[in-house]
């Protein structure tokens, strides 16, 4: 048995408005009439009302550009970047969880990201910046994309069933910003359009005392293989390549409503069961094609939609800021079924009930 017992957000400083990236990514990309419509379209339909980086280079406002000063920056530059900022963007939100933990009960960390890697990397940086032990156990998930929170919760769920002594640190963090390119095909102008910069952490513990706690009851997972080439996540020579089409959302049409039932069969639930539905934002479409296909209620993904509205689609941090949402405002019974869900690369699609508990 595991139980969620914390989660911590954070954010980097520098926030813009929508419209404000737009206006950037039109220059930047020197947008000829068909390409500047586009991007108005796609900022205008996205959702999204502001978003957050590390790089000061998306407005007038400030004067020093890391990365986009009109040339096509390089992987080795992304990645220094990257390796400058994501460290202590991850101890933010890291320490924003332990508030009331004692570092000495982690036993085990798990690094997430899909944005940067190096060895030693970010599993490292963050075990001395947080003074863990020596013997903290190390794990990392990395270029899964936006489903990856569901797999390091997974290995927490079993790391805790098999030592339930156990109290796992899992850090997601990416820096989405930073791979932005200076391209015009659709797929590119998609992205740009989409992702952001965030970080997130939870404690999932084997055994807690603590009162207020989320128990993990269940995972399931389905891969839609013919969604492959719909979206991918690639090492290019510039920067990490998003490829993101607009056939997306039939997919996850497709593939929720039997990725919902598999799960709560696995549980012995029924769908009357749940209720909350803690689903990644990835895209509008997306959170309006589960709710039309799953016939949701029309206040269902508020929550989801609040999300991408203020921070746009953060990759694998996002789905752990809608539960950091729901946490706060505590408004869960007991016994009460969260059914969580992301969508990911493969096309992957991941999922895992978590029942609120106040017993001990």
């Amino acid at each position: 048995m595991s139980y969620i017992t914390a989660i911590g957000t954070a954010l980097p400083s520098y926030k813009y408005r929508q419209q404000e990236i737009s206006d950037f990514m039109r220059s930047y990309v020197s947008a000829d009439e068909r390409t500047d419509r586009l991007i108005r379209i796609l900022y205008a339909k996205s959702g999204i009302d502001e978003r957050h980086s590390v790089l000061p280079d998306f407005s007038p406002r400030n004067e020093n550009h890391h990365l986009f000063n009109g040339r096509q920056a390089s992987l080795s530059e992304r990645m220094r970047v990257f390796a400058e900022e994501a460290p202590d963007l991850a101890l933010k939100a890291a320490v924003n969880a332990l508030q009331d933990i004692e570092l000495k009960t982690v036993t085990h960390l798990i690094t997430v990201s899909c944005t940067g890697m190096s060895a030693p990397g970010l599993d490292i940086q963050l075990m001395e910046k947080l003074s863990l032990g020596d013997d903290v156990i190390r794990l990392s998930v990395n270029f899964m994309g936006c489903y990856a929170a569901f797999h390091a919760l997974r290995i927490a769920d079993a790391l805790c069933q098999s030592e339930p002594n156990s109290r796992v640190l899992i850090v997601c963090v990416e820096l989405c910003s930073l791979h932005f390119l200076k391209n015009t095909t659709e797929d590119n102008l998609r992205a740009n359009a989409l992702f952001a910069d965030g970080a997130a952490a939870v404690i999932v513990s084997g055994k807690t005392r603590q009162t207020n706690k989320w128990k993990i009851s269940r995972f399931f997972s389905r891969l839609i293989s013919k969604g492959q080439k719909d979206m991918a996540w690639e090492i290019g020579d510039h920067a990490f390549k998003m490829k993101l089409t607009s056939y997306i959302p039939e997919l996850v049409k497709e593939g929720v409503q039997p990725l919902l039932e598999g799960c709560l069969y696995t549980a012995g639930l029924q769908r009357s069961d749940v209720g909350k539905w803690a689903i990644h934002p990835g895209g509008i479409k997306i959170l309006n094609a589960v709710e039309e296909t799953m016939e949701l209620p029309v206040d269902a993904l508020d929550i989801p939609r609040q999300i991408l509205k203020h921070h746009g689609n953060m990759s694998s941090p996002t789905i752990l800021f809608v539960l950091k949402e729901m946490w706060d405002r505590r408004n869960l019974q007991e016994d009460d079924v969260i059914f969580a869900a992301g969508f990911g690369p493969g096309l992957t699609l991941e999922s895992c009930l978590i029942q609120q508990s106040t017993a001990n």
